[in-house]
């Protein structure tokens, strides 16, 4: 009886042994030069969208580019 329970007791003893892991990173940050950071965002397509405005109760609509900050095109008659 004894020696079943010593048996026991030393199989849970290597069973239950708690296990340590430790978690890294291993993501390569891209290398820009120093203008920009490991958290800055760099989109990979310019964000362009529609502008409208009314003039003489007509309304015109012009693409505006919101990435670099410039407008597209010509005014355009809706």
């Amino acid at each position: 009886m004894k020696k079943k329970f010593f048996l026991i007791a030393v199989i849970s003893c290597f069973i239950f042994q708690p296990v340590e892991t430790f978690a890294t990173t291993n993501a390569l940050s891209p290398t820009y030069g120093d203008q920009f950071h490991e958290d800055d965002v760099l989109p990979l397509q310019d964000i362009i969208k529609w502008r409208y405005k009314s003039k003489n109760g007509k309304i015109y609509k012009r693409q505006y580019n919101y990435s670099k900050e410039k407008w597209i095109g010509k005014w355009q008659l809706v």
